[in-house]
């Protein structure tokens, strides 16, 4: 018996989606990261990992994010299309934190004055400013003024230079020379 038989099927081979995307590398924490999908099938299904970011965005986006603690944050993706996953990628996004500004104390004598202040983490130096002039650029944590008279007010202004994607810092303080001590006179009479 034979029975002529035939049959066709038709197969269709579905594209492996591709999840990649471009990710600002670094940033300071009062700043937000663009995220700007770039892989293929951008209307797939989306499933994002922002590790504790705060997110603006929906979908294949572009998104910002935003963190609230400084470090190296892993974002990733991975997409689905009918029925097709990608493989997850992911890129790392450093968050830097902000300068901190120093604590300037004073130390005065009667024609001097020093300020010291705290080093700052990420300072690539410090400006100073004596009396509104702009004096010197240093790396060092202490800035002494000489040539005063007793009560003589300076007033200084610490400009930390940052060394990561944050703003410099200011701090100002004023410092008074110390007065003269006072002048005791003992008046003895002679017997």
């Amino acid at each position: 018996t034979d029975c002529p038989y035939s049959s066709s099927i038709v197969i269709v081979v579905l594209e492996q989606p591709l999840s990649t995307f471009n990710a600002t590398d670094t940033i300071c924490i009062t700043d937000e990261a663009d995220i700007n999908y770039t892989g293929t099938f951008a209307n797939g299904n989306f499933s994002w990992d922002f590790e504790d970011g705060t997110e603006v965005g929906n979908g294949n986006g572009p998104y910002t994010v935003t963190w609230s603690t400084p470090g190296l944050k892993t974002v990733s993706t991975s997409v689905e299309n009918e029925g097709c996953y990608s493989e997850v990628y992911s890129e790392n996004i450093l968050v830097q934190d902000v300068l901190t500004p120093p604590v300037i104390d004073c130390n005065s004598q009667t024609n001097d004055v020093t300020f010291n202040w705290n080093a700052v983490v990420n300072a690539t130096g410090y400006e100073i400013t004596i009396n509104g002039e702009v004096q010197d650029t240093i790396n060092g944590t202490s800035y002494f003024v000489d040539g005063l008279e007793p009560g003589n007010v300076v007033e200084i202004v610490v400009t930390v230079f940052s060394n990561n994607m944050c703003s410099d810092v200011s701090t100002f303080a004023s410092c008074e020379a110390a007065s003269c001590p006072p002048v005791i006179l003992s008046i003895t009479a002679d017997e």
